[in-house]
């Protein structure tokens, strides 16, 4: 195996598995539409619903209208932030293979720094004892250096990439990346109001009012799909 064809196959794992989640998300949402103009469902008043403190399940009201409120603010928003966010988590998982599979290849690009970025400075003594080879030692660095990684910020992440593994992307894939990283936070963090955070980490094309509620519309869903599966598309031949 080489570098190249790892990260290859990576490529090719995660387009398959942004491409599933789209079908299946979509017919998640095309399943909640239809819900939303089933007048029999939406007359059904009682719905069931996990109990608290018991493996069981208790009866709730909830009228037509509430149920139709329901459905609709399921299809426009709360199932669209779920997918979306999934789809972020499934990409940031991407990425965190490309940087353990090229550490993995060449570990002395552990060495490597970034400015804002918390690298692993010190390895504790019994871990070194107690690891029954190099590579042990080495992948348990890896996998310290990749919780700092993360917890910086996505640029920091990109500047990584470049300056440390040598992998430079075309900087259009990490504006998109940018954007849609900021979009995530906005949802997990502040219920997908608009605020000043969101519009400081986003380029000048995406900034919104604040205040106003961020959508995940079917275009920006496709948009995303496509701009993230041409991302790993690039990445082999970003290798050096």
């Amino acid at each position: 195996m080489s570098l190249y064809k790892d990260i290859s196959r990576l490529k090719m794992k995660i387009q398959k598995e942004l491409n599933n989640t789209y079908i299946w998300s979509n017919v998640a949402l095309d399943a909640i539409a239809e819900k939303t103009h089933d007048s029999v469902f939406l007359k059904k008043v009682n719905f069931k619903v996990p109990k608290t403190r018991v493996t069981s399940y208790k009866a709730i009201n909830r009228s037509e209208e509430a149920a139709k409120e329901l459905m609709s603010s399921a299809f426009e928003y709360d199932l669209r932030y779920s997918i979306f966010t999934y789809v972020i988590a499934q990409f940031e998982a991407y990425l965190a293979e490309i940087i353990e599979t090229t550490l993995k290849y060449e570990p002395r690009k552990l060495l490597g720094k970034v400015d804002g970025i918390k690298h692993t400075s010190a390895v504790n003594i019994s871990d070194i004892i107690l690891s029954e080879s190099r590579d042990d030692i080495i992948e348990s660095i890896i996998k310290m250096e990749l919780m700092n990684i993360f917890y910086a910020s996505p640029k920091k992440q990109s500047k990584y990439f470049s300056e440390v593994l040598n992998i430079s992307v075309d900087e259009i894939f990490w504006n998109y990346w940018f954007n849609y990283k900021a979009a995530r936070d906005l949802i997990v963090h502040n219920g997908g109001i608009v605020n000043d955070v969101y519009n400081k980490k986003v380029t000048s094309d995406a900034k919104l009012l604040c205040g106003e509620k961020i959508v995940i519309s079917h275009e920006y869903y496709c948009d995303t799909i496509r701009h993230l599966k041409s991302f790993a598309g690039m990445m082999p031949n970003c290798v050096k």
